[in-house]
Formats: C-alpha cells, sequence, structure tokens
C-alpha cells in the first residue's frame, strides 16, 4: 500500500515538472526529495512544485508573476 502511493506521488511530481519544463530558464538541473505529508492530490503536489521553482529562482521572468 505505502509502494502504491509513493509511486502516485512520484507520478503526479514528474507531470507537474513536465509541464512547467516551458517556464523553466535554461541550464537548470534541479532534484526533489519528498517527505512524508506531501498529499496525493495532483493538484496539491502541482501547487508545491511550482511554488519551490519560483522560491528556487529558475522560472522564466514571464512566469513569476
Amino acid at each position: 500500500k505505502r509502494a502504491t502511493k509513493r509511486n502516485r506521488v512520484r507520478r503526479f511530481m514528474r507531470e507537474s515538472v513536465r509541464l512547467a519544463l516551458p517556464n523553466i530558464a535554461p541550464g537548470w538541473d534541479g532534484v526533489f526529495i519528498v517527505r512524508k505529508g506531501l498529499g496525493d492530490e495532483f493538484a496539491a503536489v502541482d501547487h508545491l512544485v511550482r511554488e519551490l521553482l519560483r522560491r528556487a529562482g529558475v522560472l522564466n521572468k514571464s512566469e513569476i508573476t
């Protein structure tokens, strides 16, 4: 059961980053470390991924606003 949830969150993370790729400035590599309590809904994972990318300063200027 834990593996199923872990894999679902991994798929959500991968899809969220894939959707954000056009907005990420070139030349960046990143590593996400997922901890317990992230949630298992795509909207929540996507929001957190985009917030982390914004805080890291890797988004294109047009995406920051």
